[in-house]
């Protein structure tokens, strides 16, 4: 599918509040060993979570291209999934709508996800999905970020490498959010703009107002964005999958275990290698 043009994804990939990594992986247990081999461009939000922003996150952090994307699982039952269309990705195509700049859009970040909220995110003129080259003395940019929402914000911020970096004002009515200021960059990173809100009450239903940009890079020089915490944190997801697949019943032969246990080896030493790099 890769070789036609196509773009790859996670589907309903890890839900809930907590982290996955203190559980069973969640629904995409192997999502960093494809996240390490270059065959995965995008993670699903499913519902509003913020365990899928945690291990989004990780990714970011060591510069890998996985863009976040929306969309429902499988609807079996009103009762307990969303409705459809209530995840959704918003994409900038430009000029021209057709399927194929769709793709390409979401392919490179070029979006944002949202059960509800809209956003806007600029750093030097540069949208999510794109970014910044800053000579090694780093530079003055500016952060434009703006959301509109029909149900009450109770966050937006602006994550930089995993942190929060700026709270952007929210408005007496609790409807919107706006930031515009110029900063000084000395350091490569990835900034991304989040907002959410709370659950509505007396509804029954857990989910609740947000709306994740994809990031936008800045580097500084020469220097790469690199996290030697996030590079460990993977390679325990991988060791911890590694004992769940071996005690799996439902291997076809042992050259399929080899070759499976050889791709988590081949993922671990590209996290390894990463986190030799954020150390330097």
């Amino acid at each position: 599918a890769k070789a036609q043009g196509a773009i790859t994804g996670y589907v309903h990939a890890f839900g809930g509040e907590g982290d996955p990594l203190k559980g069973s992986l969640g629904g995409a247990k192997e999502f960093p060993v494809d996240v390490a081999l270059g065959t995965v461009d995008a993670v699903e939000w499913s519902s509003s979570t913020r365990a899928t922003l945690r291990v989004w996150h990780h990714v970011l952090n060591n510069d890998f291209p996985v863009a976040a994307a929306g969309g429902e699982d499988a609807n079996t039952s009103l009762h307990r999934h969303t409705m459809i269309g209530s995840v959704r990705t918003y994409a900038y195509v430009g000029p021209v709508l057709d399927a194929r700049n769709w793709i390409e859009a979401v392919g490179q970040g070029r979006s944002f996800v949202s059960t509800g909220p809209l956003v806007e995110f600029r750093i030097g003129q540069r949208m999510p999905g794109e970014s910044i080259q800053l000579p090694s003395t780093g530079g003055a940019v500016e952060v434009e970020a703006m959301a509109l929402s029909t149900l009450p914000l109770a966050r937006a911020v602006i994550h930089r490498n995993g942190a929060v970096w700026k709270t952007v004002p929210i408005r007496s009515d609790r409807n919107g959010a706006e930031l515009r200021e110029k900063v000084t960059v000395t350091e490569s990173g990835w900034y991304s703009f989040t907002v959410d809100g709370d659950p509505v009450k007396g509804s029954g239903d857990s989910s609740y107002p947000q709306a994740v940009s994809n990031a936008i890079r800045v580097y500084v020089g020469d220097r790469k964005i690199r996290n030697r915490q996030s590079a460990e944190y993977f390679i325990a997801w991988i060791d911890k999958l590694r004992k769940m697949a071996d005690a799996h019943p439902g291997w076809r032969s042992q050259a399929e275990k080899d070759k499976v246990f050889a791709q988590f080896e081949k993922a671990k030493r590209v996290y390894a290698e990463r986190a030799r790099e954020a150390a330097r």
